[in-house]
């Protein structure tokens, strides 16, 4: 098995990050903790800088197209052979149809 890509909410990490500089700047004026919180910030600061620019931005996953022919896993079935293109139903103003997989796309609204 290959190994899984542990997807993170960019977003999330950058204002995780972004609250924990801003403290580290308010902090290193504390005479007792100035040079671990210069190191610290300038730490953060580098991070931060490197998401934004996209650096550990991952490529798009391509999911496989499966057509007749192919070979694939069923669950329940084990190994078979893709005889002709999945159908699948389809509703539309309370109507069903049975249209070919292949012919769907994926609708972002």
């Amino acid at each position: 098995m290959y190994k899984q890509l542990r997807l993170i909410d960019a977003d999330w990490l950058l204002e995780c990050l972004k609250k924990e500089a801003e403290f580290c700047i308010k902090e290193k004026f504390n005479e007792k903790n100035t040079r671990f919180y210069l190191g610290r910030e300038t730490v953060l600061t580098d991070i931060i800088r490197q998401i934004e620019s996209g650096k550990f931005d991952v490529d798009p996953i391509t999911l496989p197209t499966i057509k007749p022919g192919d070979k694939a896993i069923h669950s329940d079935l084990g190994r078979v052979r893709i005889m002709s293109e999945p159908m699948v139903t389809a509703l539309k103003d309370k109507d069903e149809y049975e249209v070919y997989l292949s012919d769907l796309e994926v609708s972002h609204d």
